[in-house]
């Protein structure tokens, strides 16, 4: 969320301040403090941190930042990634494990059984089994 709304194109040439970005953000799913009086502070905790790793540049003689050109590669690739690849690769995760399961059980038994336990009771120390 952070990261689109960073994005957005109304801020490419003025750059945004703290108090647009709180805005924007106040609009979103993004987990901001429910005091409004914290919020400018953990906004600007936030702006540091993406300063200090590049991603937003300071405009001098100002309190405006704007989005420096390693943020918005790093930003759009995060963006992508998650929107895109990442649901694919998830997929493809829940298909492995789906067909593995079968061997995943019978070495969990293997296991449990070289170690003295039975399969019902590696089941009833995690709480599956009443």
């Amino acid at each position: 969320m952070l990261f689109e709304v960073l994005l957005l194109g109304e801020h490419a040439l003025h750059g945004f301040t703290n108090r647009d970005l709180r805005q924007k953000l106040a609009g979103t799913s993004y987990p901001l403090a429910p005091e409004a009086d914290k919020r400018p502070g953990q906004v600007t905790r936030l702006l540091r941190r993406l300063h200090a790793h590049g991603l937003v540049a300071k405009i001098p003689h100002s309190r405006r930042r704007r989005v420096s050109l390693a943020g918005r590669r790093t930003k759009a690739t995060a963006i992508k990634l998650r929107e895109v690849a990442y649901p694919s690769l998830f997929a493809a995760a829940a298909r492995f494990v789906a067909t593995s399961s079968r061997k995943t059980k019978k070495l969990r038994r293997k296991n449990l059984c070289t170690e003295g336990l039975s399969p019902q009771d590696g089941l009833a120390s995690a709480g599956l089994l009443a």
